[in-house]
């Protein structure tokens, strides 16, 4: 019965640790600059918001600043108020193997957010991407090139600052790789603009490069523009 009681104990410990660790984690948290959304100064404290992206998908994180140290840091709880998601094929390919691309489709997603940041009402935020994808005669995603951005706009007003989210990714099991990649977020008062380009290869000599590039925009009143194709190399 002693030796139950011990590991019991033992166990409450770990767990207990566990918990206190995975808080702590939860704090501290690596934010990156390039995906800063918002910056605000008040008093001496300076209130910025960034986005991170993790396996689950994108968290919101506020950073409070003060003499050049963080005083705080928490997760924002994002309000979704609307989303929409549309596909579209840009090309088709005649091919009888796994390795070819087949079918080459557009994919834009839009979702729009609100946040309440500490020193500041709330801010709209809208995350949007426009994606080239390659797809095999099988269905299977061979390539895919995202121009994806978020976007802080004052509805009607301007659009404040730009992120840029943007990917390229390969499948290296069917011999594909991202031979180059580029993206560049721009904004001014009325429009931003997110635009990337990606060469995808195969170690397969025969199997055409492909030169992909995409665009997202939204502009003051939050109306999006995408567009996007290929060419072979």
């Amino acid at each position: 019965m002693k030796v139950w009681r011990v590991v019991l104990g033992v166990l409450f410990v770990l767990v207990v640790l566990s918990s206190i660790v995975g808080a702590a984690m939860a704090e501290n948290v690596t934010v990156n600059s390039k995906l800063k959304i918002f910056e605000n100064s008040v008093n001496g404290v300076t209130d910025r918001i960034y986005v991170v992206k993790g396996y689950d998908g994108f968290k919101f994180i506020e950073v409070l600043v003060k003499d050049g140290k963080t005083v705080l840091t928490k997760h924002l709880t994002p309000k979704l108020i609307n989303s929409s998601k549309t596909i579209k094929v840009l090309e088709t390919y005649k091919c009888k193997d796994k390795y070819s691309v087949a079918k080459i489709i557009q994919i834009t997603e839009v979702r729009i957010y609100s946040l309440k940041p500490i020193t500041a009402s709330s801010i709209v935020v809208k995350y949007a991407y426009n994606s080239v994808v390659a797809k095999n005669i099988f269905g299977i995603e061979l390539w895919n090139l995202t121009a994806a951005g978020f976007f802080h706009v004052n509805p009607g007003v301007e659009v404040v600052f730009v992120a840029d989210a943007s990917t390229a990714k390969a499948n290296n099991y069917l011999g594909w790789y991202v031979e180059s990649f580029s993206s560049t977020p721009s904004w001014n008062a009325n429009i931003g603009t997110v635009y990337a380009t990606a060469k995808f290869a195969n170690r397969i000599p025969t199997i055409p490069t492909y030169f992909a590039w995409s665009k997202v925009q939204v502009d003051k009143y939050l109306k999006i523009y995408t567009d996007g194709g290929t060419t072979t190399i």
